[in-house]
């Protein structure tokens, strides 16, 4: 960059220079900007001189869209339309208001008013622009909106001290009952909403006690240290009512559910592990109940008999006995009895060959045939 240059930038503005020198930037901004480059020289280097609220309040001006309709645009800078002009005139003349207007008077005349929080919403995006130029549009149709949940979304956005593309689409898309500062300030991004929705709407299906204003007063209870898994775990622990895995024993007076709500106590009740088994009650594919008459903890999976099928059936995956002891061999047949004409596949262990018997008797122990209920 030769001192002329240099000189140029010197000659407007203070609001337009920069300490720091110049500072490149990238993408949609700069091949707007090298349009007005084209038709006013050394606009380029003026906007890479320029401090950050002014690039700021330059981008916002180009997200606008003021270079494809810069009619209204000029009429507020200096009366003028320039209707009469070449484009490449028209284009000059925006250029040289652009160069000539500080941050205020450049949202000013791109917006016509200048809403509420904009100009400290500019000041916290720093000296880059946005990655689209729809990003500014987007921020600025929050802070003008006046529907009571986008104000809400607008208020929350204000109240962090930093501000990205990222953290926009985040207050743009995370649940309205979300909308916690503190909260939101330990979203990053507007996958972290969405994977926060995510958590909110399988906890809204599984659990009955899940209105809004119970997860709203959930979610500020955890705020200041808030973590999604450990709150969704949480949740988990009250789901009472998981997906339909097998409705022939949901409908069964022999058979309870085991839900995530009740797994801790059914746990207790029968010393197993099924207050540790929330995540899987859940899930749709995999449910427990208890058989009364055993009483025994019955174990279902959902599957397809082979890769191709499209029929889902129900297989009997587990036989648990109170205290995790041995079901004993009557007890599963009686169960397994109960559980085919209810359309459960069960499997049973063939009887060794009875020559060999002796010899193999107590020597060979297949756990996965244990766990598939071949008892």
């Amino acid at each position: 960059m030769d001192i002329d240059d240099y000189t140029i930038i010197r000659g407007h503005p203070r609001h337009a220079r920069h300490q720091a020198g110049l500072r490149p930037f990238e993408g949609w901004a700069l091949d707007a900007a090298g349009v007005l480059d084209r038709a006013c020289p050394n606009f380029l280097v003026h906007i890479l001189g320029g401090s950050p609220k002014y690039r700021q309040a330059v981008f916002l001006a180009l997200g606008m869209g003021i270079l494809p309709n810069p009619q209204e645009f000029l009429m507020r800078c200096n009366g003028d339309a320039c209707e009469t002009q070449q484009w490449a005139g028209v284009q000059h003349e925006v250029a040289q208001a652009l160069m000539a207007s500080t941050p205020r008077q450049i949202a000013s005349a791109t917006l016509g008013e200048i809403p509420d929080g904009l100009a400290g919403c500019l000041a916290r995006l720093g000296s880059q622009p946005m990655p689209h130029a729809g990003d500014y549009v987007r921020l600025v149709d929050l802070l003008t909106s006046t529907e009571p949940e986008m104000r809400l979304r607008a208020k929350t956005l204000l109240q962090v001290s930093r501000l990205d593309s990222d953290l926009l689409s985040a207050v743009l898309e995370i649940d309205p009952i979300a909308l916690i500062p503190d909260i939101f300030r330990r979203l990053r991004c507007g996958l972290e909403a969405r994977r926060l929705n995510q958590r909110l709407s399988a906890i809204r299906l599984v659990s009955s006690t899940a209105t809004d204003e119970a997860l709203r007063q959930s979610l500020e209870d955890r705020a200041l240290n808030f973590s999604g898994s450990s709150f969704a775990q949480s949740w988990l622990d009250k789901a009472d009512r998981p997906p339909v895995v097998c409705k022939a024993l949901d409908d069964h007076p022999d058979f309870e559910r085991v839900t995530g709500a009740n797994a801790a106590q059914m746990g207790k009740d029968h010393q197993n592990c099924l207050g540790s088994q929330s995540h899987k009650l859940i899930d749709g594919t995999w449910g427990a109940w208890v058989w009364k008459p055993g009483p025994l903890i019955v174990c279902v999976t959902k599957g397809y008999l082979t890769s191709e099928a499209e029929t889902v059936l129900p297989l009997l995956s587990g036989l648990y006995a109170p205290g995790n002891r041995e079901v004993r061999r009557e007890h599963a047949r009686m169960v397994k009895d109960v559980l085919r004409p209810l359309g459960v596949i069960c499997f049973t262990r063939c009887d060794p060959v009875e020559e060999v018997r002796l010899l193999t008797q107590g020597r060979f122990v297949d756990d996965e045939f244990e766990e598939f209920g071949f008892q």
